[in-house]
């Protein structure tokens, strides 16, 4: 008694006292029926005295943080002021410019006004008070919009722009919340870290062992996307990812606490997500199929009482679109909970036809069968082939023809969808909006532009005009999606893809056409792209709009690590008989009536390309003559 210790331990138990009694007469009290719920906090209770303390024909207004409107622990609070009508505005601010110089800039609070108002005045992510004013930030709401974008919780959206809110009720009206389009079970793990982890062995101890999958080992349509080894998380590199390579796991559990776990039904292969993703990261949406349920808590599995593979496939494709993941950008979250996941309006199977689901279905599965250990699912698919290799470029182009088609699907306009992408492209540099940002300049620094954009659109306009031409539509991809590649690729080949064999199959087309040529004009027609006298050379537009389409569409052909393998090309077209090489290389013939290379792809219009290319090579030739001082300096072109 007496000493400092005796004397915190003392104070220890008054505040704990008073905490106790505090959140006792918050919880039970019934002065606060909307917001004396869970974890009590303190800015709850005054916003709902406010509300209480309010004339009928008076307001009020204060700052509270801005989770009064957006945290499931208030729901009850924001949904009663809106549904009776009382919420006048509500402006959103985050701390980045230092408002509250001793709170955290990462801080979000919101000037929260009460009255009597139809509609509520929003402004989301401001971050000084001179944005309040600008139209582009403003929008409105009312207590149908907010029950129609959040129709479990309730709370409010966080727009960033007016275009956002339209955009988003637009999605919202044309297709229902997950809850009602689908039938599911969300299963968030079938095991926990902590209270779980007595089973756990950090090594396999024999076949009565399963690994458990944590999230972050996969990735959009990629169960193989991260492995622990030697105490670390590593991303998996494309080498690795032969059809065998399993990943290594941190953790194994027995198979028979699985069974349990599955209420005594056999494990399989399932589609499940990542629980613990924002929406600032590149992508928040992050669902695959696994080939097992042993899932931790940071994974949510989507089960379909249907078993049917082809929904699985159709559901998957859905959820990584970019129009699902722009939905969830617009809420304030840091973690998927099942209310957002439930809340989204996610397009319904039962509302596609036949032919929706032929396009989709191989390229899910093309895209999530890379690996023998998900060849059930390749199987229920009706797929009895091999696993498709893991090609990053080829899976670029997949993903972009779904994108393109479930933007279609939810009848989104070609303005629409680019703003998806990216605003600034459409509204320009300056728009209070963003939705992509990190995927964009992540993929600026590695490819030198924003490419999952450029591809989307690209299939979007392809799909739209072979619509108008009562075409259907075709895949650039050879071979096409769900198919097996060719067996003659091999990264030490002559053809090491479907690019060098594109190439290799105009370069045979140029030669073809030609009969005979110089080497140096076989060169320049590949180098076109680049060389501007060839490509100003052309006096027909429409053939010069021809070639650039041509050059958009196939651009990875020219690339000049690829043409520096021209002779090796060359010299294979040779070896097969298909070309004569004369005056040491200088000249190039193509052999009559021979047969063309094995693995060559030789696209419809490739000999249209191919006979443009030769015409503005003559041309630019003819008029680099014409205008040299002395034309009999010119060196000759002409066969000996």
């Amino acid at each position: 008694p007496g000493s400092a210790e005796r004397q915190l331990f003392d104070d220890f138990l008054v505040a704990r006292r008073n905490a106790e009694a505090a959140s006792l007469f918050a919880h039970d009290s019934g002065r606060y029926p909307l917001t004396g719920v869970g974890d009590v906090n303190t800015y709850a209770l005054f916003a709902e005295a406010f509300a209480q303390l309010m004339a009928p024909d008076g307001r009020a207004g204060f700052i509270v943080p801005t989770g009064i409107a957006t945290d499931d622990s208030t729901k009850a609070y924001f949904e009663s002021i809106t549904r009776n009508a009382s919420l006048v505005s509500l402006y959103d601010f985050e701390n980045r410019d230092g408002i509250f110089p001793a709170v955290h800039r990462s801080y979000k609070f919101c000037l929260l006004t009460l009255g009597s108002a139809s509609a509520a005045q929003f402004v989301c992510f401001a971050t000084n008070i001179e944005q309040l004013a600008d139209p582009r930030r403003r929008f409105v709401l009312n207590a149908e919009d907010i029950a129609l974008l959040s129709p479990i919780t309730r709370t409010a959206p966080v727009f960033r722009s007016s275009f956002d809110k339209g955009l988003t009720l637009k999605i919202a009206k044309n297709c229902e919340p997950f809850f009602q389009s689908w039938d599911f079970k969300l299963i968030q793990g079938t095991f926990h870290s902590s209270s779980d982890s007595g089973s756990f062995s950090s090594q396999s101890e024999g076949s009565g062992w399963v690994q458990l999958y944590e999230p972050r080992m996969l990735h959009q349509f990629d169960h193989r996307y991260n492995e622990y080894n030697e105490g670390r998380w590593n991303s998996a590199t494309e080498p690795q990812k032969t059809p065998s390579w399993i990943p290594k796991s941190r953790y194994f559990v027995p198979s028979k606490l699985l069974l349990e776990r599955l209420g005594n039904q056999a494990d399989g292969y399932a589609l499940a997500y990542r629980r613990v993703s924002r929406n600032t990261d590149e992508r928040t949406m992050i669902a695959s199929i696994l080939p097992s349920k042993c899932v931790n808590e940071n994974g949510v599995l989507v089960l379909l009482p249907s078993k049917s593979s082809y929904d699985n496939a159709f559901l998957l494709g859905v959820l990584n679109s970019v129009v699902v993941d722009y939905q969830l950008r617009q809420k304030d979250c840091f973690s998927l909970t099942n209310s957002d996941v439930r809340s989204l309006s996610v397009m319904a199977g039962r509302s596609c036809t036949e032919a929706d689901f032929a396009f989709i279905v191989p390229r899910v599965l093309e895209l999530t069968y890379t690996a023998n250990d998900l060849s059930p699912w390749a199987e229920d698919l009706g797929y009895d082939g091999p696993p498709f290799a893991f090609n990053p470029e080829r899976r670029a182009v997949l993903r972009a023809e779904l994108d393109a088609c479930y933007a279609r699907l939810y009848s989104l306009t070609r303005d629409e969808l680019r703003y998806i992408l990216d605003p600034a492209d459409v509204m320009g540099a300056d728009y209070p909006s963003e939705t992509f940002r990190v995927l964009k300049n992540s993929e600026i620094r590695k490819f030198g532009e924003y490419r999952t954009a450029r591809l989307v659109m690209r299939e979007f306009d392809r799909m739209a005009l072979a619509d108008a031409a009562h075409e259907p539509y075709q895949s650039l991809l050879v071979p096409p999606p769900g198919q097996p590649s060719s067996p003659q690729y091999s990264s030490i080949g002559v053809l090491r893809g479907e690019d060098d064999a594109r190439l290799a199959g105009l370069v045979m087309a140029i030669i073809r056409q030609a009969g005979a040529l110089p080497r140096q004009h076989l060169t320049l027609a590949l180098t076109a792209a680049h060389t501007p006298a060839v490509k100003t050379s052309l006096s027909e537009q429409a053939e010069a709009d021809r070639l650039a389409a041509y050059y958009q569409s196939h651009e990875a052909l020219f690339l000049p690590a690829r043409l520096e393998r021209l002779q090796t090309m060359l010299s294979f077209f040779e070896d097969a008989g298909a070309i004569c090489v004369e005056q040491q290389g200088a000249w190039i013939a193509a052999v009559p009536n021979a047969t063309l290379p094995a693995g060559l792809i030789v696209e419809q219009g490739t000999e249209e390309i191919a006979d443009i290319l030769l015409r503005a090579v003559r041309a630019s030739l003819e008029r680099q003559v014409a205008d040299a001082p002395d034309a009999t300096s010119q060196p000759s072109t002409k066969r000996a």
